[in-house]
């Protein structure tokens, strides 16, 4: 499977008036939207578009004005993860920058421009959200795909307000704690959920069903933590295979 592409230059579809930021505007991306700076961006015009979960370096020039928000140490190094927010009660979905961001590059190569400008995947440390054994092998016809890797928008998550499906978690935003599982303390606890993510389309859906007879409907490449192989793909959990209890 290859990596997804994290960065890429995009036509913007629409730019909207921010309803409660004069200096603010919201460019419209394939579905997606960014709350950007005013007159930045027209309908039409290019921009580099960084997805939800590109880390971008600090000590790139480019990126400096990122410091101190959302920072993650990787390898040695301090990057910005790219979340989704909200931007004076407006979703921003990612971040869109000018095509002047690409200057500094060398305009003859043949790089991915994730690669070029140093971006790298954050990969979050998942909330257990499944209790019991897996029942099944996943059959082969099952394919992989480029997808973003989801969980059900019907699956039901514990909150500080009560039980809320994905769904309603990310249409509305919801910034209240959520019940996960600390890898640290091996406990579970409250903690706050640190951003929301509405992929447009998904069609490589597999069902885990467990000993108890829960179920759980995620995309084949969604990250569960199995008991002793830590965290493995939907895809290849086994019969036998012991997943988190809380």
């Amino acid at each position: 499977m290859s990596e997804r592409e994290l960065v890429k230059v995009v036509t913007v579809d629409e730019v909207i008036r921010h309803p409660n930021a004069d200096a603010l505007e919201i460019a419209i991306i394939g579905g997606w939207q960014c709350c950007v700076k005013l007159g930045e961006f027209v309908t039409g015009s290019k921009g580099v578009y960084f997805e939800i979960d590109s880390m971008l370096p600090l000590d790139k020039p480019e990126f400096e004005f990122l410091a101190k928000r959302n920072e993650r140490e990787f390898e040695g190094k301090v990057y910005s993860r790219i979340r989704t927010m909200k931007l004076r009660g407006e979703l921003s979905q990612g971040l869109l920058l000018p095509m002047t961001i690409l200057d500094s590059l060398p305009k003859d190569s043949l790089a991915p421009l994730q690669e070029l400008l140093g971006v790298v995947k954050y990969e979050p440390v998942l909330a257990a959200c499944l209790s019991g054994i897996a029942k099944g092998n996943f059959p082969a016809f099952l394919r992989k795909s480029d997808q973003e890797r989801c969980v059900s928008g019907d699956t039901v998550v514990i909150t500080e307000d009560g039980q809320k499906c994905i769904k309603e978690v990310c249409e509305t935003a919801y910034d209240g704690k959520i019940k996960s599982y600390n890898h640290d303390s091996g406990e579970v606890e409250w903690g706050y959920i640190e951003g929301w993510n509405i992929a447009s389309q998904c069609d490589n859906w597999v069902k885990i069903i467990t000993e108890s007879g829960r179920e759980l409907l995620v995309t084949d490449d969604h990250k569960i933590f199995a008991d002793g192989k830590g965290y493995v793909q939907a895809i290849d959990l086994k019969i036998g295979d012991t997943l988190v209890v809380y």
